[in-house]
């Protein structure tokens, strides 16, 4: 299998996007699944992975103008992995390593970032990956989703007069175990912060 890796061009979105949802559409972030491919407002990295002129492996870095920009670290410019993923046919053939290992070549070379940064949810396989590529957890909080009973059960006035059918917030692990005894979110997602330093 010869892999070819290459900057993403506004040519290849179609297969983007055919990439994104077989990677995803069974992934913990089923959810996550977009209809055109994110633009960003921060410089970013769009790489690609290539095997037969398909498209099977994505990897998008936004690239901190200043640090604490976009990741939680603020100490270091960070790159911030926001999207990564290989159809499932091509998993375990080391392309998202390949993938990364490339993007941090171009990151040293052209950009000075000292760290990449990586939210995840407790996906198996996704932690496992992060683990053998050498990141390390530095955080984890929980995102709640709450509905509009929590709001009236509790008395509870938002400003401007908003009244949402539904509110995420984040929690840490006290302030979520606090929330879960008098009031169980109708969802949970734990969400995991993982750095490499590069």
């Amino acid at each position: 299998m010869e892999l070819e890796i290459r900057n993403f061009t506004s040519l290849d979105e179609d297969e983007w996007l055919k990439c994104h949802i077989a990677a995803y559409y069974e992934s913990y972030f089923f959810d996550e699944l977009v209809k055109i491919k994110p633009r960003y407002e921060a410089i970013s990295l769009e790489l690609v992975g290539i095997v037969n002129k398909e498209i099977v492996g994505i990897l998008d870095i936004e690239i901190e103008e200043e640090a604490g920009q976009l990741s939680f670290q603020e100490a270091k410019k960070s790159g911030l992995i926001s999207i990564i993923g290989i159809k499932p046919h091509y998993r375990r053939k080391n392309i998202a390593t390949k993938l990364l290992q490339t993007a941090i070549t171009l990151l040293k070379n052209e950009h000075t970032i000292h760290r990449l940064e990586i939210w995840v949810r407790d996906d198996t396989a996704l932690l496992s990956w992060l683990e053998k590529n050498r990141f390390k957890e530095i955080n984890r909080f929980y995102q709640v989703t709450l509905t509009t009973d929590f709001f009236l059960k509790y008395d509870i006035d938002l400003p401007f007069g908003l009244t949402p059918d539904i509110l995420t917030a984040n929690a840490d692990s006290e302030g979520y175990s606090e929330l879960s005894q008098y009031h169980a979110p109708e969802k949970t997602e734990r969400i995991i912060i993982f750095e490499k330093p590069i």
